[in-house]
């Protein structure tokens, strides 16, 4: 009997129960339905933004979560009559509240201790819209959990400017706190922490992070009030680039303005940068205007300007104003223009775009103009068609990280050789147009080598007309030598022999290997006498130097079959006393032997 009273009893408990359940999930229905439409009022009167939240879920033991959030910009004016939404400007696939109705129906308030956001999204567009920040701390909460996994920022175009963003956060009513944040800005990894205080406007703040990309790394630190931070980091690039720098950084009305920001040891950058236009304008000086002064008083400057508006699609414009680079005096404008290429997992594929100059001097005498194109991909720069002003073309590829290649084409169509010469040598020193190819190629760390096969015409070297030269160049590291190279002088035929230094390029010392020689194995017969002895045994050369003076060169032959030593090349200069008379001055090789003639024929 009492077995039966027993199974009776939990029969009506499960019943009961059963029905407590079903109760509480109808309810719970109502509740979230109420929850949803509440929180459409809640968006739209403390925020000022339409939203939209495809389904909500929960349960007494679950968590609540909100699917498929929506928040859109305020509709333009010129559509608001019929247009009940702008473009979307938060999303997230699910929002997740540590929040159980069980919680609510024992109204624990203070219960909720962690939100997740999976996959918020923010959308940066044109529309301006205006919406205020409510109070998301109440006093019942004491502090929040934020988790983000797999956030962006985007542009509104193809690329975002930050995806992958991932991290908790500690939210109080004293400020938000991060320790462990991660991401992508523009394809590039990103790990950072920090804090920033409540309220928002006059708050401390402290930041910390590092950006690395293939190659290079860039850290920061920030601290100071929300407004006006210091700003202290390093840029590290290409195993060997490492540039720190500091600075004041004061922010007014969405402009961040850079002031005196020390940028390396000798360079002061100052600027302002418009993250709501995308642009930016920058210029770099030296830190010591005295040691920069050229001797007419000119201060070198870089100046940069950035357009970013259109993003993926970019400008930069880089004004270079006295910059003293390898010895010379450079002042151009260059103007590059390129797109952003994303694969479709957001990863940074390639750079393209095309490079112009403008304007461009080198010491104060202008040079011809630069246009082609580029492609950065793969850790390398790709230079297709550049042009130097259609008498020099470029093709080939640089590379920067591991393996370090270049391998560059350069092809002279006619290019003024006193063009490329006059920049490190004495002005009119060599002319002559250039035709020809050099390829250089190699590993930028180890050794870069060169091949060049190049022809001049109708030109000078110092004194020297010529009307033709074959010049072949060969390097195997940082000296260029000349091989096989032959000058077509007028009545001539001249070796051109020697080496440079590319590290003594621009100064005087640059052409101190480079000598021009007579060919030993050459005779040019054009106005020279040519005797040869009676027995075979000298071989004589002469030429009237104008109506007064002739030159005279007696060479003679080495045998190691005769019994006598050989003789001494000997060379004369003859002058003419008019009529019969005449007087030599005769020089004779490796002897000490000076002589005097004075003849008078009968």
């Amino acid at each position: 009997m009492r077995r039966h009273k027993a199974k009776y009893a939990l029969i009506l408990i499960g019943v009961a129960l059963l029905i407590v359940l079903a109760y509480v999930d109808f309810e719970s229905r109502i509740f979230l339905n109420e929850l949803k439409r509440k929180a459409y009022v809640l968006i739209k009167d403390k925020i000022g933004l339409e939203g939209k939240i495809g389904d909500v879920e929960g349960g007494i033991f679950r968590e609540i979560i909100l699917k498929d959030v929506v928040l859109y910009h305020s509709p333009l004016p010129e559509s608001a009559a019929y247009q009940v939404k702008g473009a979307p400007f938060f999303s997230s696939l699910a929002i997740t509240l540590d929040y159980k109705l069980w919680d609510i129906a024992l109204k624990r308030f203070d219960k909720l201790s962690k939100i997740t956001f999976i996959s918020p999204k923010v959308y940066f567009t044109n529309s301006v819209t205006k919406f205020s920040v409510p109070k998301v701390i109440e006093p019942a909460w004491k502090e929040l959990k934020v988790l983000i996994r797999d956030g962006s920022f985007s542009s509104g175009l193809d690329a975002p400017l930050i995806s992958e963003l991932n991290g908790s956060f500690k939210l109080n009513e004293s400020g938000i706190e991060s320790q462990n944040l991660s991401a992508k800005v523009l394809g590039q990894s990103f790990i950072g922490r920090g804090r920033i205080g409540f309220p928002i406007v006059g708050s401390a703040v402290r930041l910390e992070g590092a950006i690395r990309g293939k190659g290079y790394v860039l850290r920061t630190q920030v601290n100071g009030v929300l407004g006006k931070i210091f700003m202290r980091g390093s840029f590290s690039a290409l195993e060997r680039l490492n540039l720190n720098f500091a600075g004041n950084v004061a922010t007014t009305k969405g402009v961040v303005a850079l002031k005196n920001f020390s940028f390396g040891r000798n360079f002061i950058l100052n600027g302002l940068l418009q993250p709501a236009k995308r642009g930016f304008a920058l210029n770099i000086s030296p830190r010591n205007i005295g040691h920069s002064v050229s001797a007419l008083g000119e201060v070198s400057k870089v100046g940069t300007t950035g357009n970013f508006s259109m993003f993926p699609y970019f400008t930069l414009n880089i004004n270079a104003t006295h910059l003293k680079l390898f010895g010379f005096d450079l002042s151009s404008n260059y103007n590059i223009n390129g797109k952003f290429n994303y694969s479709k997992d957001n990863r940074l594929n390639s750079i393209v775009g095309e490079l112009t100059t403008s304007g461009s001097i080198i010491n104060y005498s202008p040079i011809r103009e630069l246009k082609g194109n580029y492609e950065i991909a793969d850790n390398k720069i790709k230079l297709n068609a550049v042009n130097y002003d259609e008498v020099a073309l470029a093709n080939g590829i640089v590379a920067f990280l591991p393996p370090n290649e270049i391998d560059l084409y350069i092809k002279f169509k006619g290019v003024q050789l006193g063009g490329l010469t006059d920049l490190i040598l004495d002005k009119g020193m060599v002319s002559g147009l250039v035709y020809g190819d050099i390829h250089i190629y190699g590993n930028l760390t180890t050794e870069v080598k060169m091949d060049g096969q190049l022809e001049f015409k109708d030109g000078n070297i110092s004194s020297i007309k010529y009307n033709s030269a074959k010049v072949n160049l060969r390097s195997d590291g940082p000296i260029i030598e000349f091989v096989n190279s032959k000058v077509y002088a007028e009545g001539a035929v001249l070796d051109l022999e020697g080496k440079i230094d590319i590290k003594e390029i621009g100064t005087p010392r640059t052409l101190r290997y480079v000598r021009l020689k007579s060919d030993p194995r050459t005779v040019v017969l054009a106005g020279v006498d040519l005797m040869k002895g009676m027995e075979g045994e000298d071989i004589a050369f002469g030429k009237n130097v104008g109506e007064q003076f002739r030159v005279n060169f007696r060479a003679y032959a080495s045998d190691d079959s005769r019994e006598k030593a050989p003789k001494s090349d000997e060379m004369e200069l003859e002058y003419k006393l008019g009529g019969p008379k005449s007087i030599k001055l005769k020089m004779r090789e490796n002897e000490d032997f000076f002589g005097v003639e004075h003849k008078v024929r009968f």
